[in-house]
C-alpha cells in the first residue's frame, strides 16, 4: 500500500479538469468573457500550424505512396512524419507499444479519410477558411502603423525576427517584386547577369525567409501562454505587429531595412547550431507535475542587441 500511495502522489490533476467555459457574460450576454477571449487567442496561435501540417500530411500521403502503410516506426514517410509531430510509434509491425494504433486497418488511407472533412478542398474547407480569416486579420493589423507616430524599428533579435515574420502581411511587401523588376529593366543593371539572377523571384525568397523567422521564434520561445508581462503573450502576436513596428511605405526603403535586419540577425544567431536533434513527445502519462504558473516578471526587453 505504501508503494501504491507513492504512485498516487505522482498524479497531477489540472485545475481546469471538468471545468466548462462560459463564453459570454451573465450580465452582458453580448460581451465575451476573459476565458472566451483567451480561447480565441489560443486558436489563432494554432491555426497556421494545423493548416500547414494537416494539409501537408493529407497530400503527402499520396505523393509518398503511403496510403497502405501501417502506422509504426518502420513506415518510411508516415513514421517520420508522425514522430516529427510528437507521437511515439510502435517499434515493430506486431507490437502495440506506441501511442497510435498499429494494425492493417489504421493506415495512411485511414488518416486521409479522417482528414478529408478538414481538407476536402484547397479552396473550400474548414481549415482553409480559418487560415484565410487569420491572414486577413494579420493584414488589417498591419494597417494601423500607417498613421501611427509611435511606430518604431526593432532592436532585439526577437523583435527583428517578429518584424520579418510580419512583413508578408504588409502593403509594401506587394511592391517588392515590381521594385526588383524595375531594377532589372534599368539600363544601369540590365547587363549584369549576376544581379539579374539575384533579383529574379527575390520576392519569393524574402517571403520564405519571413516564414522561417516565425518558425525560429516559436522554436525558441514556444507559442506563449497569455502572460500579460510577456512581450508577445501568444504566438499570433509575433505576426500581428503587436509592438507597433514601422514598415516603410516604399519598396526601396524596405529593401534597405531587410538587408540591415538580415545582416544583424546573421551576426547574432548565424552561429547557432541547426542540426541539434530533438525528440518531441505527446505525453499522455499521469506524472505531469511541472509548474504552470504564468507570471513572467523578468524584463524581457533587449535580451539581445545587434552590434
Amino acid at each position: 500500500m505504501t508503494d501504491f500511495d507513492t504512485q498516487l502522489d505522482y498524479a497531477y490533476v489540472s485545475r481546469y479538469s471538468c471545468q466548462t467555459i462560459r463564453w459570454t457574460r451573465v450580465s452582458k450576454p453580448n460581451e465575451f468573457t476573459d476565458d472566451a477571449k483567451k480561447c480565441a487567442k489560443v486558436l489563432m496561435s494554432i491555426i497556421q500550424t494545423f493548416h500547414r501540417d494537416l494539409y501537408g500530411l493529407f497530400y503527402d500521403i499520396d505523393d509518398n505512396d503511403a496510403a497502405a502503410d501501417q502506422i509504426n516506426a518502420h513506415a518510411a514517410f508516415l513514421g517520420d512524419a508522425l514522430q516529427d509531430y510528437g507521437y511515439i510509434l510502435a517499434t515493430e509491425f506486431e507490437k502495440q507499444d506506441g501511442e497510435l494504433f498499429n494494425d492493417s486497418k489504421t493506415n495512411g488511407e485511414k488518416i486521409k479519410t479522417l482528414l478529408s472533412g478538414l481538407t476536402n478542398s484547397k479552396n473550400d474547407s474548414v481549415l482553409n477558411h480559418l487560415n484565410n480569416f487569420l491572414t486577413l486579420y494579420y493584414k488589417v493589423s498591419h494597417l494601423r502603423t500607417t498613421s501611427s507616430s509611435s511606430a518604431k524599428y526593432p532592436c532585439t533579435v526577437r523583435d527583428m525576427l517578429a518584424w520579418l515574420g510580419g512583413l508578408p502581411y504588409t502593403t509594401v511587401s506587394t511592391k517588392i517584386k515590381q521594385h526588383c523588376k524595375d531594377l532589372i529593366d534599368d539600363d544601369k543593371y540590365n547587363n549584369d547577369d549576376i544581379l539579374k539572377t539575384v533579383l529574379t523571384n527575390i520576392d519569393l525568397r524574402v517571403t520564405a525567409a519571413c516564414r522561417n523567422a516565425y518558425d525560429v521564434l516559436t522554436a525558441i520561445q514556444g507559442h506563449g501562454h497569455g502572460s500579460q508581462t510577456a512581450d508577445y503573450p501568444y504566438a499570433y502576436n509575433l505576426l500581428d505587429n503587436y509592438k507597433n513596428f514601422h514598415y516603410p511605405s516604399k519598396a526601396k526603403a524596405t529593401a534597405g531595412v531587410i538587408a540591415g535586419t538580415a545582416g544583424a540577425l546573421h551576426h547574432q544567431i548565424g552561429h547557432v547550431p541547426t542540426t541539434q536533434p530533438t525528440k518531441l513527445r505527446v505525453n499522455l502519462g499521469a506524472r505531469q507535475m511541472a509548474s504552470q504558473i504564468a507570471n513572467q516578471t523578468v524584463n524581457q526587453n533587449r535580451l539581445f542587441s545587434p552590434t
